[in-house]
C-alpha cells in the first residue's frame, strides 16, 4: 500500500497543475464534439452521431513546452455510421490558448 502513495502524489500533483491553468472538462468536451462533427463532413448521418456521442475527459492532461497547450484524453462513446453497434474510442485533443485567450483544438 505504502509504495501506491507516491505515484498518486505524483497523479494528484498533475491533475492539479492541469485544473489550475489547463482547459476545464467541459472545454476538452466542446473542442472534441466540434473535430467529431467537422471530420463527418456534409455526412448527415456522421453529424447526428458526433452531436449524440457521449464524451469524457478521462486521465490527465499533460502541458507541453509550448505555453498554454495541453494534449489530453477523452473517451467518446456512441454509434458511429459503419458500425455495427455502439463502441468507445480514445481520442487525444491538443489543446492551445489562441491570442485571444480562448482555447482551441490544434493538430
Amino acid at each position: 500500500m505504502r509504495n501506491f502513495l507516491p505515484l498518486t502524489f505524483v497523479a494528484m500533483s498533475l491533475s492539479a497543475c492541469s485544473m489550475l491553468s489547463g482547459p476545464s472538462s467541459s472545454t476538452l468536451e466542446e473542442l472534441a464534439r466540434n473535430a467529431l462533427i467537422a471530420s463527418a463532413g456534409n455526412d448527415p448521418a456522421g453529424v447526428a452521431a458526433a452531436k449524440a456521442a457521449k464524451i469524457e475527459t478521462k486521465g490527465l492532461c499533460n502541458s507541453q513546452a509550448e505555453k498554454d497547450t495541453y494534449v489530453c484524453g477523452i473517451e467518446v462513446t456512441g454509434k458511429m455510421p459503419g458500425d455495427a453497434q455502439e463502441g468507445t474510442r480514445t481520442l487525444i485533443v491538443k489543446a492551445k490558448k489562441n491570442a485571444s485567450g480562448k482555447w482551441v483544438s490544434v493538430d
